[in-house]
Order: C-alpha cells, then sequence, then structure tokens
C-alpha cells in the first residue's frame, strides 16, 4: 500500500469533491421538483381552449408595441392604421379599443406630417378620422390639442433614438 504524504490534504480535498457533487445534484432535483410543483399553478388559468385565444391576444399587442418603431412617415403610419383597421374586426371586445386608439395615434402623426409638409386639405382630414375614433372610445374633448398629446409620449420616444 502507497503513503500519502500529505493525508490531511487529501482527505479534505476529496470530502469538497464530494461536497460539491452532493451539492450540484441536490440543487438540481430542488429545482425539478420546485418546476414540477409551480407549473400546474401558473399555467392551471390556461386552458387548452383558451390557449390559442391568449397567444392570438399577445400577438395582437406585441404588434401594437411594435408599431412605434415604424418609420415617421405617413406612408408606414398609413400602413399601420390599414393593418390595425383590418385585424380589428377578428378581434375580441377588449382589444379593440386598443386597435381604434392606435389607429388614431397613426392618424393624429399622419395629420402632423402632412401639416409640416403643406398639405392642411389632408391633414385635417387625417385629424377628423382621429378625432371621431377618440369619440367613439368616449373621449369628450377631441380637439387638435388633445389629439397632439396622443402622440406626444410617442413622439418623444422617438426623438430619443
Amino acid at each position: 500500500m502507497a503513503t500519502v504524504k500529505f493525508p490531511l490534504v487529501t482527505g479534505f480535498c476529496g470530502g469538497l469533491v464530494i461536497f460539491v457533487g452532493c451539492s450540484y445534484l441536490g440543487g438540481r432535483a430542488a429545482e425539478i421538483v420546485t418546476y414540477r410543483w409551480r407549473k400546474p399553478m401558473t399555467f392551471n388559468a390556461v386552458r387548452s381552449q383558451n390557449g390559442g385565444q391568449l397567444r392570438d391576444d399577445l400577438l395582437t399587442l406585441q404588434a401594437v408595441g411594435f408599431s412605434k418603431f415604424s418609420e415617421d412617415t405617413p406612408s408606414a403610419l398609413q400602413k399601420n392604421a390599414d393593418y390595425f383597421g383590418s385585424i380589428r374586426g377578428s378581434k375580441r371586445p377588449e382589444l379593440r379599443s386598443v386597435l381604434d386608439l392606435q389607429i388614431a395615434t397613426d392618424y393624429v402623426g399622419m395629420a402632423r406630417l402632412e401639416q409640416e409638409s403643406g398639405n392642411t386639405a389632408v391633414a385635417d382630414r387625417h385629424r377628423r378620422l382621429a378625432g371621431s375614433i377618440v369619440h367613439s372610445l368616449g373621449w369628450q374633448d377631441v380637439s387638435s390639442e388633445t389629439l397632439a398629446k396622443l402622440t406626444h409620449g410617442q413622439l418623444w420616444w422617438k426623438a430619443t433614438k
């Protein structure tokens, strides 16, 4: 049998390897058990028939969120408004108001850009469209100043990028 020169160091290293291995395996086991325990609680509200609806709603809201990244041109804003107008009819009533507000925001942006380029007739038409949309959402004040506040945050965000 071979003699060990440093029995204390060798014993400590062996114990450390065993401790690290047991800690890792224990952590993995706890992670698996915890995930399996929490998974039914987390996803219990989403049944299989509601899963498709939830996915559709999330994709719609994601499209609304991504629409603020579009170019600040009348054609890009018109494209957004047309897209949201085309999908609006197939969405739940809770999402229709969100889509209507985004369409109105796009029309106000188009009105601003057309006004800056000197097309006052087109700008007034876009402003009237936006006003009728927000009025249908229950807004009482649909003046130009109120509509301008609708896009103020979006314009500030684009200016900082």
